[in-house]
């Protein structure tokens, strides 16, 4: 005869009668200490097996919605919990079932167990406030933890994503960051004084410039010959450093 054991305070009972209780295979049983209520920690350890694994980059958070937790128990004997059955959706995350408990003095109980399982993901956040045109670098990056369906569209998710960028506009810590909010890092400004490398198949020069433009690692842009004030198109390959190529005479120094 199943009796509930109202000293574990399992509020929650089930009424039994007419429920579905097939056992799926059997996991581990857990042990209710004397007087140690039932926790949310606990709990998730009965259920995380019955559950899909999540990928490798991502972990599960379990949410429960019953039973109440955590749950007081008064009782002065050992109490032993296994779940009976449980059902999840994957695509929705929701799950439900029933949680069996057992004192050692034979008192028995059935709890209706149900929540949701939300696939959380680790993403790259700005460790603190960066400014719009600073650099990132990986010191000003932290990780933290989202679940996967609230991240905003867009938020990158690869730390590579920010290598050779600078924040577009000031990016708060510990916010998940969009593509759009940054860009290439910029290693010339306009009005900056540079040092230009000058080469053609005889000749190996270098000359101070001033920056027409701004320019990322790759990008062309416009320089002035400090002396000359000659214009010519040169090629970003540094910070303060551009380099021009073979050109036609009339670009030339």
């Amino acid at each position: 005869m199943r009796i509930p054991f109202q000293r574990l305070a399992l509020a929650l009972l089930l009424a039994c009668a007419g429920l579905s209780q097939a056992p799926s295979q059997a996991r581990a049983d857990a042990v209710l200490p004397p007087g140690q209520p039932l926790t949310e920690g606990l709990l998730a350890s009965l259920v995380e097996p019955y559950l899909d694994p999540p990928e490798a980059d991502a972990r599960v958070e379990l949410r429960f919605t019953s039973p109440a937790l955590p749950l007081p128990n008064p009782a002065q004997g050992e109490g032993r919990l296994r779940i009976l059955d449980l059902r999840h959706d994957p695509a929705t995350g929701r799950f439900d079932g029933h949680l069996h408990a057992r004192l050692a003095g034979g008192e028995e109980a059935v709890l209706q167990v149900s929540g949701s399982a939300v696939r959380m993901v680790e993403v790259p956040v700005p460790a603190a406030t960066i400014r719009a045109g600073s650099p990132i670098g990986s010191a000003d990056i932290a990780y933290e933890w989202f679940a996967a369906e609230r991240l905003p569209a867009g938020a990158l998710t690869d730390p590579a994503a920010f290598a050779g960028t600078e924040a577009k506009r000031t990016l708060r810590p510990g916010r998940p960051v969009r593509a759009r909010d940054l860009q290439a890092a910029l290693l010339v400004r306009k009005g900056e004084t540079l040092v230009l490398a000058y080469r053609t198949a005889t000749l190996d020069l270098q000359v101070y410039a001033k920056a027409l433009e701004d320019g990322a690692e790759g990008s062309l842009i416009r320089v002035a010959n400090t002396d000359t004030d000659r214009v010519v198109r040169a090629r970003v390959v540094g910070p303060r450093q551009a380099e021009a190529g073979l050109m036609p005479l009339k670009e030339s120094f």
